[in-house]
């Protein structure tokens, strides 16, 4: 089932958002800003990574979110000729 906007848009914010943040916090306080930018996305991602690490069904925390699975495309076994 394909995500709908809303379901995608969810989907995205957990994963997207802190690099815009993090970008406008490199903008408001330059220098000490940017490592404190840095360190705070790359926190962020490690939770992310350890909730899809710890899920069973490798769903991380922005998948939850957006009621949502990621899931490899079978291929369709090819006939005998």
């Amino acid at each position: 089932i394909a995500l709908t906007l809303t379901r995608g848009l969810l989907r995205w914010l957990p994963i997207g958002l802190p690099v815009g943040l993090a970008a406008i916090l490199v903008v408001v306080l330059p220098g000490f800003g940017d490592l404190i930018a840095d360190l705070a996305v790359l926190a962020w991602y490690a939770v992310l990574l350890a909730t899809i690490a710890r899920s069973p069904t490798k769903q991380g925390w922005h998948d939850r979110l957006a009621s949502s699975i990621v899931v490899k495309p079978v291929r369709m076994a090819e006939r005998d000729r």
